[in-house]
């Protein structure tokens, strides 16, 4: 062995040898010093810290790492070390053991973990809950199937992706998630609620069902694209929220409410499986945004991109600018429709609608013609409308269970307790 002037730094190899015992006043392992070789086990004695490359591409089995603080670059990289102690190791290095055979770290590690430290790896276990900084592609291709990730603050691009992670526990505190940061894992379960920005395919082709973002002001491209998801709750409680191209395309989702006023770019929902969505707030509505969404029954009353809603169940259209597939309404309807609605409210009692006009009936308080006349007036610039076009200018009526299947207004008038119309019109 070649030791430096000091004698605590190990340089070389005088000659290769399938077992080691390194000196007592070593303190350092240098760069590549047992790259390349046959060794198989080694004493490290008093070393708290290992170069970069040090034992890269060798048949080293087993190491004790205990008392060691700092280790550099591939230092392991492609060994075949199984199980190490890191709980006293305060640098790890990028790729430290990457391609090596390791399936579990013992200890608590309070390190930061570089890029690719643990990179195609067998890795089954290991204690992250007091991790804050996680690197780029750190846990790739692994075998873990739970983490805590509840003291991370940094939480690199790829950092589990295509590993067999299926749960995170603990609350997420880190602000913002790397691009692919688990893409394609078996992930169902992660708290997001404290989580701001979500990268590019973070969750994508993952087997979420549900997520909390309540907290996120931005979803990146195809962040949750092809996952299982079919619930986003929270979303836009805080701040408008922006969502990047195809962001929820190629999901289950069934509903999602956009009432934060944020922006939609392209294809962010398409060929979701969602049944209604209100835009009236949303800044901007992108190219296909909710293309082939083929429940999505819509009523907007803004401009949008004219192929947002290609491929929808129904589109009706109070813009006033050109919407392709959509059924057009004169925007002025909006407003008669509310006035009928704000009668409706008036006159039907919340519970009881029938019973209680009735009581109003015996007490003498029973609508008047001047209403009669009023609603005819209302429902003269509605009449011959198709059914499925006023059941979604309606939807109070319809989510009260107001609406009866022979016509929208035939039930609004018997709450309403008018017998006729004037003029007499057609249900």
């Amino acid at each position: 062995m070649q030791l430096s002037d000091d004698g605590e730094t190990l340089l070389s190899l005088v000659s290769e040898s399938g077992d080691v015992r390194v000196p007592d006043s070593v303190r350092v392992i240098g760069p590549g010093v047992f790259k390349n070789t046959t060794l198989r086990t080694i004493d490290l004695n008093n070393v708290v810290a290992i170069g970069p490359g040090a034992f890269k591409n060798t048949n080293l089995i087993s190491v004790d790492l205990s008392r060691v603080e700092y280790i550099g670059d591939n230092a392991f990289y492609n060994t075949k070390l199984w199980k190490v102690n890191l709980s006293s190791v305060e640098y790890l290095g990028d790729g430290a053991f990457e391609k090596s055979s390791l399936t579990k770290v013992k200890g608590r590690c309070t390190v930061e973990i570089g890029n690719r430290a643990f990179y195609n790896t067998n890795l089954q276990s290991i204690d992250l809950s007091k991790v804050k900084y996680i690197g780029d592609n750190a846990f790739y291709k692994t075998k873990l199937r739970t983490v805590d990730l509840s003291s991370v603050e940094f939480l690199g691009h790829g950092a589990f992706e295509k590993s067999s992670l299926t749960k995170v526990e603990g609350r997420c505190t880190v602000e913002n998630i790397g691009d692919n940061a688990f893409y394609k894992t078996k992930l169902v379960s992660i708290d997001l609620s404290g989580v701001k920005n979500i990268g590019k395919s973070a969750f994508m082709a993952t087997k979420l069902v549900s997520v909390d973002l309540s907290s996120v002001l931005d979803i990146g491209e195809m962040a949750f694209s092809a996952s299982s998801l079919q619930i986003v709750s929270g979303l836009g409680l805080g701040s408008p929220v922006r969502i990047r191209r195809f962001a929820f395309a190629h999901t289950k989702l069934s509903f999602i409410d956009l009432g934060w006023g944020g922006t939609i770019e392209d294809g962010a929902f398409y060929k979701t499986n969602l049944e209604s969505v209100d835009v009236d707030m949303v800044r901007s509505v992108g190219d296909a945004a909710f293309r082939d969404c083929q429940y999505l029954k819509v009523l907007v009353s803004r401009p949008v991109h004219p192929d947002a809603f290609i491929g929808c169940k129904l589109v009706v259209n109070a813009s006033g600018r050109d919407i392709t597939g959509s059924i057009v309404i004169d925007p002025g309807l909006l407003e008669l429709r509310d006035e009928l609605v704000e009668l409706w409210r008036q006159r039907t009692p919340d519970a009881g609608i029938v019973r209680g006009l009735r009581r109003r009936r015996r007490t003498g308080n029973a609508p008047g013609l001047g209403l009669g006349v009023r609603v005819s007036r209302i429902w003269s610039h509605f009449h011959g409308m198709r059914e499925n076009v006023l059941r979604l200018l309606f939807p109070l009526l319809v989510q009260e269970g107001r609406v009866s299947d022979h016509g929208v207004f035939k039930q609004v008038m018997k709450d309403l307790g008018v017998k006729k119309l004037t003029p007499k019109l057609r249900y």
